[in-house]
């Protein structure tokens, strides 16, 4: 009667050593895997080629997919909003969103030095009207055209918007998209600035993004931009920030979670 029970947990001890095995395996795979990224971008664009994007976006860590891939030629429906504890995350690829109002003339009839991108509320009338009245006025500083305009998404209501048209027939400076104004989706604001600039104003010299509560000195600026050492293309400026941790508290405003960004520390950046 001792043979069975030795022969049992002879094959209980084998079943045993087998799937250790086959885990220390798929573990030293993965490890692989992750060392070599380009092999995950490959695999990520199999799955995203509608939208085209580019492989150097798509970091190997970020394994949280996003909840709806659009098609460039159709008309996206406009993702809700979700708090980011839902795991679910808005994609930023700027050509998934429409502009309702672009006045794209505005580019077109002079060429621009500076051009200052405003994101705002919908309802935030007043920032907006106070930009107009101090340091956005002036159309020419120190000899040189300068456009000040307000970027803005979805209000989520026909009143509102109908407000927006009446002040952008009488302004001509509001640029608008179909995205919901959240502050949530301010990653998706910056992007459709981006892309308003690189496909609506391409004879810009240079852009600005700026906070409707700061007030900038705009002649400083200018006269900045134009010192001989200041470069013509791929030059980025302002409050440069580094080693900035990531928020994990929940409690704070700029709280992100790990499926959002998995890294400790951000790359480093200018601030706003």
């Amino acid at each position: 009667p001792k043979k069975p029970l030795l022969l049992s947990w002879f094959l209980f001890l084998l079943v045993l050593v087998l799937l250790v095995s086959c885990y220390i395996l798929s573990s030293n795979s993965l490890s692989q895997w992750d060392s070599h990224p380009l092999q995950y971008y490959h695999r990520f664009l199999n799955q995203t080629r509608r939208v085209n994007l580019p492989p150097h976006r798509v970091h190997p860590k970020h394994r949280v997919k996003p909840t709806g891939m659009y098609e460039t030629t159709e008309r996206p429906t406009v993702p809700p909003t979700v708090a980011p504890t839902g795991a679910r995350f808005h994609q930023a690829y700027p050509r998934n969103y429409h502009f309702i109002m672009d006045n794209q003339e505005v580019c077109e009839t002079e060429t621009p030095f500076l051009v200052l991108m405003v994101p705002v509320a919908p309802k935030n009338v007043a920032a907006r009207d106070a930009i107009r009245q101090t340091w956005g006025k002036d159309s020419v500083v120190q000899g040189q055209v300068v456009l000040t305009l307000f970027m803005l998404g979805l209000s989520g209501g026909a009143d509102v918007q109908e407000k927006l048209r009446q002040e952008n027939l009488q302004r001509r400076d509001l640029i608008q998209s179909d995205f919901m104004d959240t502050y949530l989706n301010l990653t998706i604001k910056t992007m459709v600035i981006m892309d308003w600039l690189a496909t609506r104003c391409r004879s810009a010299a240079y852009a600005m993004k700026v906070d409707s509560d700061m007030f900038l000195n705009i002649d400083n600026l200018v006269v900045m931009l134009q010192k001989p050492g200041i470069p013509k293309v791929d030059y980025l400026t302002g409050m440069l920030m580094w080693n900035r941790p990531v928020v994990r508290s929940k409690d704070s405003k700029w709280y992100v979670p790990e499926e959002m960004y998995p890294e400790p520390q951000y790359p480093t950046y200018t601030l706003g």
